[in-house]
């Protein structure tokens, strides 16, 4: 089943003009017509603008590192060339969609009709195109686009392009993006399925297809699930080769005054009208430009600063005796520990006290999870599961590791984790809940958010309730909930030979997780926090959150599991039902 997620790749190079009408219209028109779960949209360099402002908020926003690939290729056509930003693009596009599952579309694309529901039940959808040149023999050969792409979560058909996509890859606009997926789909065509040019592509990329779209009209759009826009061949108003029209003609007013094509379907999407003067909006413009430019600046100063009054707490107290100041050694003793990793207060920016102390700095400078004293290979897989804002994730960078897969399924804390650690090379990020492993069809949980400044308090257990699990209560006034999608801790497994280290940290769902598993084996070291669940609150979860021999959760449950899978557990009690476990794999285990 393919979940009804939209993913969107743009910024992938310096943004040197404002967020364009039609990538707005894209994406209102994703949301109205589609009705998604979610809107991600991946980027490396931020828009900006007035249509940018009107549609972020409605997004889930995933900052994602440059593809180091595409960066250092050398291309022989400058033609070509130009365009890298959207061969990047192919990539991420492609792996974000395999890994998550959902919907890709290009950002000149507007949605016309709902996608039929018989689309999602299929492994992989693909639209066909007219055939084009082969960029080497220069003959006709069959075409698949990318520009609109369907995937169930780990697809073969996607498994199998991307494990081709890289060697493909030859400089040339489409080998690896639409003539292989079309040689696969001829050698596999029991794992996709193409449906035909009209449905996403009913206006082609020929001089006459773009004049009809974009100037002419043509309102029979039956069966049309969106129109794509070629933008490449038109954008530029110095290249008219394929249209003399360009981005500069497509206004508010042109799709509001002119029927075409696109814009008969487009001007239902179109934000409320611009009443501000034009004073207004330039003031306004070059507010948010200063804006940008102070947080760039002030970043650097803030760093700078942190290090100063670090260093200047290190003086202090090396000299500050206890009799002088009762606790001198104790703030000593965190003077040298913020010295060592700054970040808890550069990098990550906490919300509130309670997230700095209880989160950011019990990680980074308390080491919770015991990593500082570890060294990782780059080869080294971490999972990282509630990842929260990123601060196990960005310590398991710092010692080595390059396979850092975190999953965190708060779509507040997600955004987050991307602005923290979603440029590092090697470190994978997921808006996905990991629950039990023995339910083989695809489902949804309901995340409860957070409440108060426990950023971290949300659990996917109680169908959209807060609880707090120390005292085995509800609390009633817990934020509108979140429809979350779910991975079984099992297929996360067995995507790998060996784990290194699996952290959890899932407020409860450490029960169904590790309870379910049948690949433990291929674990090297545990370590999380556990939430005991007494059975008055236990009789409320969610009965996918129930396990048929319990009527409750208690850690001892978790380390005779943990024992019979031939691990070493070690548990400490931290409060009432709370505390914290390891589990690490005796050798002579297999």
């Amino acid at each position: 089943m393919i979940p009804n997620r939209f993913h969107f790749v743009f910024g992938l190079k310096r943004q040197s003009a404002p967020f364009h009408l039609v990538h707005y219209l894209c994406l209102q028109s994703c949301l109205e017509v589609n009705r998604p779960d979610a809107i991600y949209f991946y980027y490396h360099y931020e828009p900006y603008g007035r249509y940018w402002d009107f549609i972020k908020e409605k997004l889930v926003l995933v900052k994602i590192p440059r593809v180091a690939f595409i960066d250092r290729y050398r291309y022989r056509d400058w033609h070509v060339a130009r365009y890298k930003y959207a061969h990047a693009a192919d990539f991420v596009r492609l792996e974000k969609l395999v890994s998550h599952g959902g919907v890709y579309a290009d950002m000149d694309t507007l949605f016309v009709n709902p996608i039929p529901r018989a689309l999602y039940n299929m492994p992989f959808v693909l639209g066909r195109e007219d055939d084009i040149p082969d960029p080497i023999t220069k003959q006709l050969r069959p075409s698949v686009c990318n520009a609109f792409m369907m995937s169930e979560r780990n697809s073969r058909f996607g498994k199998l392009w991307l494990e081709q996509h890289r060697a493909a890859f030859n400089g040339t606009w489409s080998n690896h993006s639409t003539l292989l997926p079309s040689r696969l789909a001829s050698q596999y065509p029991a794992l996709v399925h193409l449906e035909p040019p009209r449905i996403f592509y009913k206006h082609m990329w020929t001089r006459q297809g773009i004049h009809t779209l974009l100037e002419g009209l043509d309102t029979d759009n039956e069966g049309v699930v969106s129109f794509h826009l070629w933008a490449h061949l038109w954008w530029n108003r110095y290249r008219r080769d394929f249209s003399t029209f360009h981005a500069g003609k497509m206004t508010e007013a042109f799709v509001r005054q002119v029927d075409t094509t696109y814009n008969v379907v487009a001007r239902k999407f179109l934000p409320p009208r611009e009443t501000r003067s034009f004073v207004l909006r330039q003031a306004s413009t070059l507010k948010r430009e200063t804006a940008k430019a102070l947080e760039k600046v002030g970043g650097a100063a803030r760093e700078l600063g942190m290090r100063a009054y670090i260093l200047t707490k290190l003086a202090a107290f090396s000299v500050i005796k206890e009799n002088v100041m009762p606790r001198a050694a104790e703030h000593f003793d965190y003077a040298q520990r913020q010295w060592r990793h700054p970040y808890a207060r550069t990098r990550f920016r906490s919300r509130n006290r309670f997230e700095r102390q209880a989160v950011v700095d019990s990680i980074a400078l308390w080491d919770e999870y015991g990593v500082e004293q570890m060294n990782f290979a780059p080869d080294d897989v971490i999972l990282d599961v509630g990842a929260h804002i990123g601060t196990f994730s960005f310590m398991c960078y710092l010692r080595g590791s390059r396979r850092i897969y975190a999953f965190e399924p708060e779509v507040e804390n997600f955004q987050r984790l991307a602005q923290h650690v979603g440029t590092l090379q090697g470190v994978h990020l997921f808006h996905l809940a990991v629950f039990r492993s023995d339910i083989a069809e695809p489902y949804t949980l309901v995340h409860s958010g957070y409440n108060g400044e426990n950023t971290g308090g949300g659990n996917v257990l109680l169908r959209g309730i807060v609880s707090e699990f120390g005292e085995q209560l509800f609390d009633a006034s817990a934020p509108e909930p979140q429809t979350v999608a779910v991975i079984g801790l099992d297929e996360i497994l067995e995507q790998f030979a060996r784990v290194r280290f699996l952290k959890l940290d899932c407020e409860a769902s450490e029960y169904p997780i590790l309870l379910t598993s049948r690949l433990l084996a291929r674990v090297d070291y545990i370590a999380g926090e556990y939430h005991e669940v007494e059975a008055p609150l236990y009789a409320q979860l969610d009965p996918r959150a129930q396990l048929e021999q319990y009527s409750d959760y208690r850690a001892e449950y978790l380390v005779a599991h943990l024992q019979r899978l031939g691990f070493s557990v070690q548990m400490r009690r931290t409060a009432n039902h709370l505390g914290v476990f390891t589990a690490t794999r005796q050798k002579h285990s297999t």
